[in-house]
């Protein structure tokens, strides 16, 4: 779970705690906050994919998988806008496909994946 004022390190995932959005601040840290919800969402996916753009630019992957609202797809604009990288799993291949189904509807999706290739994907940009 993240935390605020964690540092960032590499080839760590980070899951926002219950009810926190969580953004990326700097080069290298996380910020936990209580700022409303966005698209009905705490933490919202959306707040933490602008702060990332904002900082990491087109060096920036951004992945969406299931969900059942529309979170995601303000975040997946951003992330495309700046030259990065967007992933999402296939919405019919999702638990609950709103949330890939809004991100693939602003047309700013790289690859659209089913949820068994995402991994493979993200070695493979990564260099590993």
């Amino acid at each position: 779970m993240a935390k605020d004022k964690q540092r960032i390190q590499p080839g760590t995932i980070y899951l926002a705690p219950a009810g926190y959005h969580m953004l990326i601040e700097g080069q290298d840290m996380i910020s936990l906050n209580l700022e409303a919800p966005v698209a009905y969402s705490r933490p919202s996916i959306d707040v933490l994919f602008q702060s990332a753009a904002r900082i990491y630019g087109a060096d920036l992957v951004a992945v969406v998988l299931t969900g059942a609202n529309r979170d995601g797809a303000d975040g997946i604009r951003a992330v495309k806008n700046v030259g990065g990288t967007t992933v999402i799993q296939c919405p019919g291949n999702a638990e609950m496909g709103d949330m890939p189904r809004a991100s693939l509807d602003t047309g700013c999706v790289d690859h659209l994946m089913m949820l068994e290739e995402i991994p493979a994907f993200l070695d493979q940009i990564g260099g590993t």
